[in-house]
């Protein structure tokens, strides 16, 4: 559910108009939010304008659970008192009107059957942000989904190969751990760390 909801987040994203101005669109896992300042400051400014898709819970009523997400938005903080900063004739693209494109894309934005509604925005005031000349805000939305119809284990394809995909500190997203499990992998934007393959024995 979380996954496909992460997808259809970074679907209307990624063909939206803002799509084609944003360098990055990457799935985040939610507590690494609180760990962006320590680990990855550098890399978002190389990787900015950018937007990062992390779940954070769904509250369940009956048979819908009403998923929530927040997009950090991030940009290189161009802003000055007289204005914007113009190299090569191009005017970078400011948190304020990065989050304004945001908002209006994911805002009744609708991929893979899924419907979003922006709830709230927040800008993150962050020293290391700052100094790494980094903007940075959180666009919450949700959208209603149904839960996941339960498996039979009879269904369930026999168990003989254990196949493990080690993803270290700085992690990728859902979004990507998706691709590494596809058949056939998909690679071409991340890769695991390392790999194991185990065949087991029936």
């Amino acid at each position: 559910m979380f996954e496909r909801a992460e997808q259809s987040v970074a679907e209307v994203l990624k063909t939206s108009a803002l799509g084609a101005r944003l360098r990055k669109v990457a799935g985040m896992e939610f507590f690494e939010r609180e760990e962006l300042a320590k680990q990855k400051a550098q890399q978002l400014a190389v990787e900015a304008p950018s937007a990062y898709i992390a779940p954070i819970g769904a509250p369940v009523s009956g048979d819908t659970a009403t998923v929530r997400i927040a997009v950090l938005f991030v940009a290189k903080n161009v802003a000055r008192a007289t204005g914007h900063v113009v190299r090569d004739g191009a005017v970078p693209l400011g948190i304020n009107k990065l989050v304004d494109l945001g908002v209006s894309v994911l805002h009744g934005g609708r991929a893979d059957g899924i419907a979003w509604q922006v709830l709230a925005v927040d800008f993150i005031d962050n020293q290391v942000f700052a100094a790494a000349g980094l903007a940075i805000a959180s666009v919450l939305v949700e959208a209603p989904m149904e839960l996941p119809q339960p498996v039979a284990l009879d269904d369930l394809p026999p168990f003989e190969t254990f196949v493990g995909l080690i993803d270290i500190p700085p992690h990728e997203g859902a979004t990507e751990h998706g691709k590494w499990l596809a058949e056939p992998p998909d690679n071409s934007a991340s890769s695991p760390d390392a790999q194991t393959h185990v065949s087991l024995e029936q």
